[in-house]
């Protein structure tokens, strides 16, 4: 079974920098993929505030953590711990055995499929409702069997129905001081009308006195889905947030049972057998054993120990860091949790001081990655302008004479053009076509220049 706790507050330790998140709530929920509430919420001041103290005072079985902004750090949200305080509970989960319920003012169980296939079952069945199909009639001719659903109808509209569920088992020398409720639903009702809300009571029965009723819980008016509760196998139904009371003392040991009244208005409700109702109580935990006291011996003797060799926080560094209070724990494996902590956050330190990790800081630009192979190609000397211009000039005058027309001579330049398109891009080529057709273009002014001073 899941372990249940009665959290009295979340202590959540900060590193006093910029990483310290300004916002922090904690929520819970009843159950698993119902909604979660908000049950405790603190803005953080400052960037150098180090703990934060955020009272519960609920049962919690299941709890998220939510951090949103920072106060400008390289990190993000950085945090030292988390710590939750409280004690062990145990709960006692409510749930409507249908075939052993009081239905009383026209509430019934209503059955939605009776034969449903594995098939049906995969497809057209909600996934919140696989887990709680019963067992129908065999298949004949196989060994599988149908599946069936039922739930809570609480009848006609315009009225006011109750359910009774079985007594609940004894509990002695317990007593019931806590319960919550996180209710699922699916309404109906015309618009503009009062929709149908639920009351929870739990009854108690002594022997020798009258019975008592307290009522725990009353909904809020129950709005209908966007869908018929007629479609219930196929969409679900709306999950409320959940609610809690405390402050009860309710002698587990006597005749308890819980009604369920429905107050109908203009519409109708249904719910689901296991409504999500939980009652809690402190269980008789055992006495400390030796196995605690030696460890406890064992913590005083590493506490003595560092006194011995010297503080283990420095009080000039870690001041901002550490608060009064949490410096140092009872327990020797705290502290060396603490020290791994102080020591993580140095290395980060250091990578982004050096560049490891690098500091996400928008006012400085990264420099954008070097590709050589995506620059322009380096600018190439013509091959006359390698040697002298006296050599270049006769050059150019030989190849006018024996008729070339100065595009002779470039022959050679054009083959080895030629030779490298196979290792150029598409548009390196194009590049070099334009470069090569403008120094043709040159060489033929200079050889006709030339040959008409000759003459």
């Amino acid at each position: 079974p899941e372990e249940e706790y009665w959290v009295t507050s979340i202590l959540v330790s900060l590193w006093g920098r910029g990483e310290n998140p300004r916002t922090i709530s904690a929520q819970v929920g009843a159950r698993e993929g119902a909604t979660y509430v908000d049950v405790a919420k603190h803005a953080v001041e400052a960037a150098t505030e180090t703990q934060v103290d955020l009272p519960v005072d609920r049962p919690v079985n299941r709890v998220r953590m939510l951090f949103r902004g920072n106060f400008g750090g390289n990190f993000g949200i950085a945090l030292r711990k988390i710590t939750f305080y409280g004690y062990q509970i145990r709960s006692v989960a409510v749930a409507a055995d249908l075939r052993t319920c009081g239905f009383a003012r026209g509430s019934a169980a209503h059955p939605h499929s009776e034969s449903l296939t594995e098939a049906m079952v995969q497809s057209s069945v909600h996934a919140s409702l696989i887990g709680k199909l019963e067992i129908g009639k065999r298949i004949q001719g196989t060994n599988t069997k149908l599946r069936k659903y039922s739930d809570i109808y609480s009848g006609d509209p315009h009225h006011s129905s109750l359910v009774q569920l079985p007594p609940l088992t004894p509990i002695p020398g317990v007593s019931i001081v806590a319960a919550s409720w996180g209710l699922s639903y699916a309404s109906s009702c015309p618009p503009r009308a009062t929709p149908p809300r639920i009351k929870i009571f739990l009854v108690s029965s002594p022997e020798d006195g009258e019975p008592t009723r307290m009522r725990l819980f009353e909904s809020e008016q129950l709005q209908p889905p966007e869908w018929d509760p007629s479609e219930i196998l196929a969409q679900g139904y709306v999950d409320c947030p959940p609610m809690f009371v405390d402050g009860l003392d309710i002698d587990a040991a006597e005749h308890l049972h819980i009604e369920v009244q429905f107050e109908n208005n203009a519409g109708y409700v249904h719910v689901p057998a296991d409504f999500g109702l939980k009652l809690f109580y402190v269980p008789e935990l055992p006495t400390p054993s030796e196995s605690s006291a030696s460890d406890g011996e064992d913590a005083d003797a590493f506490k003595r120990s560092k006194q011995d060799t010297g503080p283990s926080h420095d009080a000039g560094s870690d001041s901002q860091m550490l608060g009064s209070e949490d410096a140092l724990s009872e327990h020797p494996a705290s502290e060396d949790f603490e020290r791994e902590l102080r020591l993580d956050m140095q290395e980060l330190l250091k990578d982004a001081r050096y560049g490891a990790l690098g500091p996400a800081d928008p006012l400085y630009d990264e420099l954008p990655s070097w590709n050589p192979m995506r620059e322009a190609p380096r600018a190439r000397t013509p091959w006359w302008e390698r040697g002298s211009q006296s050599s270049a000039a006769d050059t150019l005058t030989s190849s006018s004479d024996d008729g070339g027309g100065g595009f002779g001579a470039n022959s050679g330049s054009a083959d080895e053009w030629g030779d490298k398109k196979g290792s150029l891009d598409s548009d390196e080529l194009r590049t070099e076509e334009a470069h090569r057709r403008e120094e043709q273009a040159r060489v033929r002014q200079r050889a006709e220049a030339l040959a008409s001073e000759r003459v």
